[in-house]
């Protein structure tokens, strides 16, 4: 049985809500913006996967610049799945943006499914 999708999980007309997707190239170290913020509301993500280059790396998951929501520590060349789920993995605050920091300037890709708030 596949688990219940976000979507539909609160009972929201497929219409209404649709995931946007973005796929992440990055290779600067520093904060890296993935998500803007958008004025009054929140981004919630439920689906991501990572992937660090030849270097291990220290990811950052951050709320704007301030908040850190998680830490992760990437082996070279480690996967990282967040897979589908009801609830949200990551949700940050209305008004600030979804902010990956990586530790080292070394190639970081992967996707991201997310919800802005409605």
């Amino acid at each position: 049985v596949l688990p219940v999708q976000p979507m539909m999980a609160a009972g929201a007309a497929l219409a209404a809500l649709a995931f946007s997707e973005i796929i992440i190239a990055e290779s600067t170290s520093g904060d890296r913006t993935i998500v803007s913020a958008t004025a009054s509301q929140t981004t919630k993500v439920y689906r991501m996967t990572l992937q660090a280059g030849a270097t291990g790396l220290t990811v950052l998951i951050k709320d704007g610049a301030g908040t850190t929501l998680q830490t992760l520590i990437l082996a070279a060349n480690q996967f990282i799945g967040f897979d589908f789920s009801q609830y949200p993995w990551f949700t940050t605050s209305a008004n600030t943006a979804f902010i990956l920091n990586l530790s080292a300037s070394v190639a970081l890709n992967g996707r991201l499914y997310y919800i802005k708030s409605v």
